[in-house]
């Protein structure tokens, strides 16, 4: 075994080969990180630790976009930006007999 081979790695890097390779991360817009989990902290590739506006942090470290659907009812006529939702199902406006609350939820007119 030559001395640059390793048999195990620091926590943030994986063992490729023989060689000890840092998890990576890059910040980005959109669905991408807005900042990437310490390097020591890393368990896999593009573990993030907050998102961009418009996404929540899962519990494996990804962004996910908060989900609107548009339909009859107490559903959405139009859902709020991506960038500007802090939680699913943020309406932008509502269908007939129904009103945006503070929450930018739709609830019937009373």
């Amino acid at each position: 075994k030559m001395d640059n081979e390793c048999s195990a790695c620091n926590p943030g890097f994986q063992l490729v080969g023989a060689k000890c390779v840092p998890f990576t991360c890059a910040v980005s817009i959109g669905a991408g990180c807005m900042s990437c989990r310490d390097q020591g902290a890393r368990t896999a590739d593009g573990q993030c630790s907050a998102c961009n506006p418009g996404f929540e942090l899962t519990d494996d470290f990804q962004c996910r976009p908060y989900a609107c659907e548009t339909g009859p009812g107490d559903l959405c006529k139009a859902c709020r930006a991506q960038r500007g939702r802090t939680s699913d199902e943020q309406c932008l406006e509502c269908n007939p007999g129904y009103t945006l609350t503070d929450g930018f939820k739709c609830s019937p007119f009373t």
